[in-house]
């Protein structure tokens, strides 16, 4: 067995981060919830991960708490049983060349969540969604009432 095959058959670590103070529940590809603790000035600011971790990766299709390759992974973030936002759709490029993952998610503000995947420490795919609240407020919006008037001539 030469040494891309020992690579090919290691296991590629895979760590999400949360990087807010509210502790999260964290649902990857349909797979069984988890919690990832917030963080704060006790943690000296470090974002948190999973404990124990049930994240693996396959070059291949994604799966319950395996991201793959092969088609977009849904990570979707709760907060007292409740989605945060829509399902972050992580896509990871099929070339890349996989060693470990990280995802780091923040809350930026009430109304969205933005997100990075890296490889090895360098970023491979980004985002920002829309928080619940923001798609909750932007829903509650009515249109104006009536529609555009036209200006009538005058002869």
């Amino acid at each position: 067995m030469d040494k891309f095959e020992r690579k090919k058959n290691m296991a590629v670590p895979v760590t999400i981060f949360n990087a807010n103070q509210a502790s999260v529940q964290v649902q990857v590809n349909g797979g069984t919830q988890f919690t990832i603790a917030g963080t704060g000035p006790s943690q000296n600011w470090q974002p948190q991960q999973p404990n124990p971790n049930p994240l693996s990766f396959n070059n291949g299709y994604p799966a319950a708490n395996v991201f793959g390759t092969l088609a977009p992974n849904q990570v979707v973030l709760y907060s007292g049983g409740s989605p945060i936002s829509q399902p972050l759709s992580i896509s990871i490029p099929q070339t890349q060349v996989v060693n470990s993952l990280q995802l780091y998610f923040f809350f930026g503000t009430t109304t969205t969540v933005s997100w990075v995947m890296l490889n090895s420490g360098q970023p491979i795919a980004w985002g920002t969604n829309l928080s619940t609240t923001a798609l909750k407020s932007a829903a509650s919006v009515k249109a104006p009432r009536g529609g555009s008037k036209k200006a009538s001539k005058k002869r």
